[in-house]
């Protein structure tokens, strides 16, 4: 039991550390006020240890700005709090803990090889999978929230006052009052309102929250209550008009997103067939060479085929 279990750890590590961020972003935001938006700045940089400090210097120096912006965007976006430096070793540790588990475990180092060089893509899947899943939940909530805003912001001339009030209707409904909460805070701690409306866009990838954020920073300008009522108003109804078109386009290609999936369910169904069927055909594939070979060939077409559906055919539409 031990041989197992220690090749094993750092999957196991891995896993429980994964999971565990993800439920913890999923809820960390249903007491965001300013004092514990701060503390959280202040555990972040207290928790940093030696290993993070310097694979982030490498990271900064090696890597461009705009590709470490992507990721973090990535990250954001599926509800996750990870710089560049987390994501970095996420990949890695799930990197040795599939090559110690392909090539310890189950003896094939050809399919270890392939694995940890495979598994260092595998979080950006997986991450993308539940950004896609966030996005399709965010879609159904920003309409009523831009809808509310602009309205409040209209009778009250103050556009902070809007979002607070905005954000107590939306409280018990995520990922949006999480992602208000963000918003309400930090222009608690001094960020300006066109900024906090800039990120905002940015975690939740909606080029139209994006314009609203434009068309305040225009309209607080201005003079003319008329022009800063049609102005965003003017972000509301491109926003519906898009999701009106969207919602056609989904049921378009829903059934094709589905039987992607069913298509490639198929491999590992055919696979636990074999194996409850066939006499000697798990020994085949684990042990023999060319078994070994064909397993690694098939398991990196489901990824292949994996990542394909989720960047292409199930991606947000845009």
């Amino acid at each position: 039991m031990f041989f197992l279990g220690a090749p094993l750890m750092p999957l196991i590590i891995f896993l429980v550390v994964m999971i565990g961020t993800i439920l913890y972003s999923y809820f960390e935001g249903k007491d965001l006020s300013a004092l514990t938006f701060r503390k959280k700045q202040a555990d972040t940089f207290a928790n940093e240890n030696l290993l993070k400090v310097k694979i982030r210097e490498y990271t900064e120096k090696k890597i461009d700005y705009s590709k470490r912006y992507k990721i973090e965007t990535l990250c954001l976006q599926a509800g996750l709090n990870w710089s560049y430096t987390d994501y970095v070793i996420v990949c890695g540790s799930f990197s040795i803990g599939l090559f110690l588990l392909f090539s310890v475990l189950m003896q094939n180092p050809l399919m270890g090889i392939i694995f940890s060089i495979v598994a260092l893509f595998v979080p950006k899947q997986v991450i993308t999978f539940i950004k896609n899943r966030r996005f399709g939940i965010l879609e159904r909530q920003i309409g009523p929230f831009m809808n509310m805003v602009i309205k409040r912001y209209e009778n009250t001339r103050d556009f902070q006052r809007a979002l607070v009030l905005t954000m107590e209707e939306f409280r018990g409904t995520q990922p949006m009052f999480g992602e208000l909460q963000k918003t309400v805070a930090e222009i608690q701690v001094g960020v300006s309102i066109g900024d906090a409306m800039d990120n905002l866009a940015r975690r939740t990838g909606n080029i139209y929250l994006a314009r609203l954020s434009d068309y305040y920073k225009i309209a607080s300008t201005l003079g003319t209550e008329e022009v800063r009522r049609k102005l965003l108003r003017q972000a509301y109804e491109q926003f519906e008009e898009n999701r009106k078109m969207k919602e056609f386009l989904k049921k378009e290609i829903s059934e094709p997103v589905k039987d992607s999936y069913i298509m490639v369910s198929t491999i590992p169904a055919f696979f636990l067939f074999g194996t409850f069927t066939m006499q000697g055909y798990l020994e085949f594939m684990l042990r023999d060479p060319i078994g070994k070979l064909g397993m690694a060939v098939i398991v990196s077409i489901i990824i292949g085929a994996i990542w394909f559906i989720n960047a292409r055919i199930a991606a947000p539409l845009n």
